[in-house]
């Protein structure tokens, strides 16, 4: 099972199956559980996914290309010369499948 499974998994069960009335905290506890899992989703507005640090992701321009990076950790992509292929290249590494999960 991969983690996508795990999510789907875990929130059909809550959602179907599981009664809060019956362990209000337990429920609570593995709402978080699969939330947790959920994959990443892209900033509305840059369309960049978080780091898999948790910071945010920016993208660069220069003259020889694009590169995203991490003002958190560092983490870079390399330089690609369109900004959707480096927003692409981004996404796939930090786990984004463009909502074909």
């Amino acid at each position: 099972m991969n983690r996508q499974e795990a999510y789907e998994f875990l929130k059909g069960y809550l959602d179907n199956e599981f009664h809060p009335s019956n362990d209000y905290q337990t429920y609570c506890h593995l709402r978080d559980c699969a939330d947790v899992l959920a994959p990443p989703q892209p900033d509305p507005d840059t369309g960049l996914a978080p780091c898999g640090c948790g910071g945010k992701a920016t993208r660069s321009y220069s003259s020889i290309g694009c590169v995203v990076f991490c003002s958190t950790c560092g983490c870079t992509t390399k330089s690609v010369f369109f900004a959707s292929e480096a927003v692409k290249v981004w996404n796939t590494a930090m786990g984004w499948k463009g909502g074909a999960e």
